[in-house]
């Protein structure tokens, strides 16, 4: 006697080979139920429990099967977006090659503060909790505000209690300029950006483990903000497509994209 109906043998045919497999001996052997005896004692009956072990490890074999191609898939998607942001970046990189830093003249006349000019040219630091995007949450991106070199992104930004903004990292694609500076009496890891050579802040190793341990920790004021719905205006619609996929850009004439 089947240890299945045949409308649940029909439905099982139809399934993936695992299933299939086990089928025949299944149709001719009636399996001791394992709630009843117990998975030990039901295995220990070879001849008995054999059809039942086959199905159990196919099973098995399938579902581990699916949970590695699905794991697999989700890594080659990540590291997929991950290139295609790098290259967006990169390209903007390029865009900006041979590019001439503004005196502090003209940078104040381009309307930066004194502060901004203080801190991406003098390596000063803005009053924590007295800033403009510590506390931001809105989804976008952050520039330089000298040069408007994307830096880093939304996504990658965490409240560290510090009262500055803070990121997990930079945006795939920039190689942050490094320096080690002792102001403080010790050594700190100094990041500045590529292209503007703007003092921005330091890197500690003390943020949010799970997402990777670090903490670039950023003036304000060596940053400008453009919200994801304005990014295609700015002439980063491409890196929008990338970051925020759901946003819908504004009704306005973007500048020339990446």
């Amino acid at each position: 006697q089947a240890i299945f109906p045949a409308r649940t043998l029909e439905t099982m045919a139809r399934a993936p080979g695992v299933f299939r497999l086990a089928l025949p001996a299944l149709a001719l052997r009636r399996v001791p139920p394992l709630l009843a005896k117990g998975a030990a004692g039901a295995l220990s009956q070879q001849s008995r429990s054999a059809p039942w072990a086959a199905l159990v490890a196919g099973v098995s074999a399938f579902g581990a099967s699916v949970r590695v191609a699905t794991a697999s898939g989700i890594q080659a998607g990540y590291e997929g977006r991950e290139e295609a942001i790098a290259g967006v970046v990169q390209a903007k990189v390029e865009q900006l090659r041979g590019w001439q830093r503004p005196s502090d003249a003209e940078l104040r006349e381009r309307g930066l503060s004194s502060r901004q000019i203080g801190v991406t040219r003098k390596d000063g630091t803005e009053p924590a909790f007295r800033n403009e995007y510590w506390d931001n949450h809105k989804a976008g991106i952050y520039l330089d505000i000298v040069s408007g070199e994307p830096l880093f992104a939304s996504i990658d930004k965490f409240d560290s209690g510090t009262g500055w903004p803070s990121f997990t990292r930079t945006l795939p694609g920039v190689t942050l300029v490094t320096k080690t500076d002792y102001h403080m009496g010790f050594g700190r890891t100094e990041m500045r950006s590529p292209i503007a050579d703007s003092h921005l802040g330091h890197i500690f190793s003390d943020g949010p483990r799970h997402r990777g341990g670090m903490r670039h920790c950023a003036n304000s004021a060596s940053l400008r903000f453009v919200l994801a719905e304005d990014m295609d205006a700015e002439g980063f619609g491409e890196l929008r497509k990338l970051l925020f996929p759901d946003v819908q850009p504004r009704h306005t004439t973007p500048k020339a994209d990446l």
